[in-house]
């Protein structure tokens, strides 16, 4: 059990997985850019940013701004490295 934090956000789960791409690829988070990438109601797109949140992924809710995407830790992979 969890408890009063909710349940456990799974980190496989596909929807979620998708939510964490379209966030980084725009640099925002808002309830409306999932509902339009995804095609989910306002419910689920809400939930998915809260699950983001939880992950670190996105900072916490900011009014009507939309909520800042964290930086990632993982190391960038570009081709070319040094020169």
């Amino acid at each position: 059990m969890q408890g009063e934090d909710g349940p456990e956000v799974d980190l496989d789960d596909p929807d979620i997985q998708q939510a964490i791409t379209i966030v980084r690829a725009e640099n925002k988070a808002t309830v409306g850019l999932l509902q339009r990438r995804t095609s989910v109601g306002y419910a689920k797109a809400a939930r998915l940013i809260d699950a983001l949140e939880e992950l670190g992924v996105v900072g916490p809710y900011n009014g009507s701004d939309g909520r800042e995407v964290l930086p990632t830790d993982e190391p960038d992979d570009t081709e070319g490295g040094e020169d």
